[in-house]
């Protein structure tokens, strides 16, 4: 869920690979294009914005990680990384705000075990 200049709004999308480990997450789509770009420059915005979108939901779901985000285009096996100051500005442009910031941060609770019974003795 995000606010989108004022409006709450809902957002689909599936992520095609996800890599996380005690530091960072890694979010990376698979892109098919005939026309593969030779850096992130030439990235269309529309991936970019794509890109963004799944970022700031997942800053929500990892408020302690880093979120890095790349394209890999399958047609020549490229990685295109993008700049964490590239998916920020396709947020502002967007005027795309995280709705749970707040509620997303708080750890979960623990539960408490409860000590299995001893079973009687013969």
């Amino acid at each position: 869920m995000f606010d989108k200049d004022g409006k709450k709004q809902m957002m689909s999308g599936q992520i095609d690979r996800l890599v996380v480990d005690d530091k960072t997450v890694l979010i990376v789509d698979f892109k098919n294009s005939r026309k593969v770009p030779k850096d992130a420059t030439q990235v269309q915005y529309k991936y970019v914005a794509q890109m963004a979108s799944y970022r700031l939901a997942l800053q929500q779901i990892y408020p302690d990680k880093q979120i890095k985000c790349a394209l890999l285009y399958t047609r020549e096996s490229k990685l295109i990384p993008l700049s964490g100051q590239k998916l920020a500005a396709a947020v502002r442009k967007l005027h795309l705000a995280p709705q749970f910031k707040a509620a997303a941060a708080k750890k979960p609770r623990s539960r408490k075990q409860t000590p299995k019974p001893k079973p009687p003795q013969a």
